[in-house]
């Protein structure tokens, strides 16, 4: 029964110097940072005065001139802009669902075509995906 009544003692006591003598964990002291803090995602829209508030935009690549402009704002924000590569990436052509390869097209087990975002065909990003001018898509 002493040694509970010690035991429960020295645990009381390690509490109590582990609340007094703690070590910030998360520091907050770091102002010159090199690295994105915030980040967000913008798939098309969005303005100068939202985007300039972020560290990091994820954005799609029509989105350009956008991006000029916030990089005149915040000169020190990290802007990498993509293509959607389920629908294309660089080969999609917006308005010309044709612009993709038949042989690039992802089907279903019965052969018809996957198709995304009102009527864009998925492309194929597996090695099953069929040659096209001698080249796959993925």
């Amino acid at each position: 029964m002493k040694f509970l009544k010690t035991f429960g003692l020295v645990i009381n006591i390690l509490v109590i110097f582990s609340i007094i003598f703690v070590e910030e964990i998360f520091s907050q002291r770091v102002v010159d940072h090199d690295f994105p803090r915030l980040a967000t995602l913008s798939w098309g829209g969005g303005n100068v005065d939202w985007l300039s508030r972020f560290d990091l935009i994820l954005g799609i690549s029509q989105d350009s001139q956008l991006y000029r402009e916030v990089k005149k704002v915040n000169t020190n924000v990290y802007i990498l802009a993509t293509s959607d590569w389920n629908a294309g990436g660089p080969f999609r052509v917006w308005g010309n669902q044709e612009a993709i390869a038949v042989e690039w097209r992802l089907r279903r087990s019965d052969g018809s075509y996957i198709k995304v975002y009102s009527g864009d065909y998925f492309v194929d990003p597996t090695d099953y995906c069929g040659l096209y001018n001698g080249e796959r898509y993925n």
